[in-house]
């Protein structure tokens, strides 16, 4: 069994060494890709930084909020810590109806934005991180790189 595992791992080392590498001092690359946008595409990507920012920021708010008034109160009073899904309901019944812009891009902006607040928060809350802040508008991050989930940009 030594033998093929042997042999697995010169023939792996021979395939490799084709493209320059060998096994014994292969690494793992990243690889950054930059988008050639066209105008319309650049308003799409900065509609939908947008509207996450603005869902984080909301959410964010929400949640401060949240724990203000529980630090107030009693126990009976304690408004339990809403996730990313309550956030989410909660915005499509209290935000989304005010702000028309949010039906121009797709649902997944603001539903990863309050993804990631809620794990921003659960890491809070288990001392890995600092409390979440709020996001400012920042037009460096729409001209290195974006990472589309289940967004067709056309």
């Amino acid at each position: 069994m030594d033998s093929f595992f042997q042999f697995r791992r010169k023939r792996d080392t021979i395939k490799l060494n084709n493209f320059g590498f060998s096994l014994k001092n292969a690494m793992l690359l990243g690889f950054k890709t930059q988008l050639k946008l066209n105008q319309t595409q650049g308003q799409q990507l900065a509609r939908h930084a947008g509207v996450a920012r603005h869902a984080y920021n909301w959410g964010n708010g929400l949640c401060l909020a949240i724990l203000d008034h529980n630090k107030s109160c009693s126990d009976s009073e304690k408004i339990k810590f809403p996730t990313a899904i309550d956030l989410h309901k909660w915005l499509n019944k209290l935000v989304k109806p005010q702000n028309e812009w949010y039906y121009e891009v797709s649902k997944c902006a603001p539903q990863f934005a309050l993804r990631h607040l809620a794990s921003a928060w659960r890491d809070c809350f288990s001392k890995k991180k600092k409390r979440p802040k709020f996001k400012k508008i920042r037009y460096c991050y729409l001209k290195e790189y974006f990472v589309a989930r289940n967004v067709i940009i056309k």
